[in-house]
């Protein structure tokens, strides 16, 4: 057995799984060390969308298996679409795939950041699709991007209201997007004046949103903190992000500070990971896929 160790000693952590094949060993080693995941599927560049629902109903049946938690995140090609653009023609390992993982692991990060996680790994590292440097850059960049955005302060090379992380990395825009239809992903972190029934509205569409906040007040857990004074902006938070149904009170008091969120550059593929994949691929009959995911590496690839 590989012996490992989380950063920080952590015993329980978020491992963001990009399938069944590349998560089987590492639940396995995480098991067996004494660390418990929570299995994140935030995989939007998966297409169609038939691949994407094979590829979660059979990691689905291997969190179920070994006994661990499995949150799947809002599936939004179109906003992966739109933090690739102008990189469609890039080479697999290449600039567009720095992209996407930026993308998919900064919502993974602020998920971690919600849930109290304090340490965020994925099973992108396993894969042989991928570029580990490429990886290990994208994990560690947008950590520090999300615990800059949630200490209130504008992390580096970011854009939009309030100072949190761009759309391109999952995060807020001033305004909805021109061609949202609903509010069912979006809330106002903010809203002024006196009139809440907008608030009374987008509360009752259901749990999976960020409350609105009352006057001077933000939610607990919810990775506001330092915008209680800000202008209203829209926070896009992916369904699987909902920590808490209940909506804050006067009462309510936001943590001084929420957990920061470290990445763990593991290279999964030594220390007989790599042959105990396969074998557990073999064992579980794993649909075992032949191109990383998205449209474009299809067409490469195959």
């Amino acid at each position: 057995m590989l012996k490992v160790e989380a950063p920080t000693g952590a015993r329980e952590i978020l491992l963001h799984a990009c399938c069944a094949p590349c998560s089987g060993a590492i639940l396995e080693c995480l098991r067996d060390n004494g660390i418990a995941p929570v299995v994140f599927f935030s995989n939007s560049n998966i297409w169609p969308r038939e691949e994407y629902d094979l590829r979660l109903s059979e990691l689905r049946r291997y969190a179920a298996l070994m006994g661990v938690e499995l949150v799947e995140d809002a599936y939004d090609h179109a906003a992966w679409r739109e933090a690739v653009r102008g990189l469609e023609d890039e080479p697999e390992r290449g600039r567009r795939c720095a992209a996407c993982f930026r993308f998919r692991l900064a919502r993974a990060a602020r998920y971690a950041a919600s849930r109290g996680l304090p340490v965020l790994a994925t099973t992108l590292a396993s894969s042989r699709w991928k570029d580990l440097d490429q990886v290990n850059e994208a994990g560690e960049s947008v950590c520090t991007a999300v615990a800059a955005s949630f200490r209130g302060s504008q992390p580096p090379e970011t854009s939009g209201c309030a100072g949190p992380l761009p759309m391109e990395y999952g995060g807020i825009s001033p305004e909805p997007p021109a061609a949202l239809k609903s509010l069912s992903d979006f809330a106002k972190c903010k809203v002024p004046g006196p009139d809440r029934s907008a608030d009374a509205d987008l509360s009752a569409a259901g749990p999976s949103l960020l409350r609105s906040c009352p006057e001077g007040k933000v939610p607990p857990n919810r990775g506001l903190q330092g915008f209680e004074d800000k202008p209203a902006c829209w926070l896009r938070f992916p369904e699987a992000a909902a920590v808490s149904t209940t909506p804050a009170t006067a009462d309510s008091a936001a943590p001084a500070s929420l957990p920061s969120v470290v990445f763990w550059s593991q290279n999964w593929r030594k220390g007989g990971l790599q042959p105990r994949r396969n074998e557990i691929v073999r064992e579980q009959c794993f649909y075992n896929q032949n191109w990383c995911g998205c449209e474009f590496s299809k067409r490469q690839t195959l």
